[in-house]
């Protein structure tokens, strides 16, 4: 988890860190929050249990920059 990775959406860059990457599904930890998400019919969502859920274009955004 020491590689910052950072995602662009709506003209703002957010940093985040890879806790890890399964190929259906993606954990990480952004600005001290986790967040877990999973591919559901051929798309990315928040996963039930997040205390706080992504809007999907930032989503979008952090799988792009996860390399997925």
């Amino acid at each position: 988890m020491s590689e910052r990775f950072e995602a662009h959406h709506e003209h703002r860059t957010y940093y985040f860190y890879i806790v890890s990457k399964e190929p259906e599904e993606l954990k990480i930890t952004m600005y001290n929050t986790p967040y877990t998400f999973i591919k559901q019919d051929h798309h990315w969502v928040n996963h039930p249990g997040n205390a706080m859920n992504m809007v999907e274009a930032l989503i979008y955004a952090v799988i792009l920059a996860a390399g997925y």
